[in-house]
């Protein structure tokens, strides 16, 4: 009698999808914005990326960057922009390759 292989380490967690919303954040400057993560059909190991040099250049800070959410389970990532520059960020979440466009008025 064998057990079956293990399959709730995070290490091996995949098959989950990732829910992106909203697909666009509009953020006067300065000031910050939400964005909200749903986790579904099973756990997500997720990341957020910016083209590089684009966040610590235009003052755009994200947080967090990346975590694990559960099945059913949301989390909120802040994107915040402390400067006087007016950039246009495109953030992509992994997985899935979402895609959130932060324009700064």
């Amino acid at each position: 009698d064998t057990a079956p292989p293990a399959t709730d380490s995070p290490a091996d967690a995949a098959g989950g999808t990732l829910g992106v919303s909203p697909g666009e954040l509009d953020i006067s400057s300065p000031g910050t914005g939400e964005i909200t993560l749903t986790a579904s059909g099973g756990t997500v190991n997720w990341s957020v990326s910016a083209p590089a040099g684009k966040t610590s250049k235009d003052d755009v800070e994200i947080a967090p960057t990346s975590g694990t959410l559960q099945d059913g389970a949301t989390v909120t990532v802040t994107v915040t922009v402390n400067g006087n520059n007016k950039p246009k960020v495109k953030l992509t979440f992994t997985p899935g390759g979402e895609v959130v466009k932060v324009l700064v008025s």
